[in-house]
């Protein structure tokens, strides 16, 4: 793996950056950071994202203008709960994620981009 500088932004209800180093698998085209709250992996090719704490696991299944799954694991309770999750837009490229979605039970979209480079 190979380390990157990461750039994120996550644009909701509010607003939250990141810019740090975080690591790059291009075989299995895998981004990896952490963040002040959490461990985040990207998986381009299947176009998931992971965000694990130590609370908590958040899995994002994201296809374009269709219904996936939104999962959030409760590492206290070992229960697994799951919301429907609209992807709007994606787009992939190299040293780019954007995604808008939005999660069921919210008013509002999700504006997440991620860049990375050497």
């Amino acid at each position: 793996m190979k380390k990157v500088k990461v750039k994120a932004k996550l644009i909701g209800e509010e607003e939250y950056s990141y810019e740090g180093i975080g690591s790059y698998d291009k075989k299995k085209k895998a981004l990896t950071y952490q963040d002040d709250f959490a461990k985040i992996t990207l998986y381009l090719k299947d176009k998931i994202m992971v965000r694990e704490n130590d609370e908590s696991i958040l899995s994002y299944k994201f296809q374009e203008e269709k219904e996936s799954r939104f999962e959030v694991y409760s590492k206290e309770l070992k229960k697994t709960g799951v919301l429907t999750l609209i992807t709007k837009e994606i787009k992939i490229e190299e040293g780019l994620f954007q995604v808008i979605y939005q999660l069921e039970g919210n008013s509002f979209f999700h504006h997440y981009i991620v860049n990375w480079r050497d």
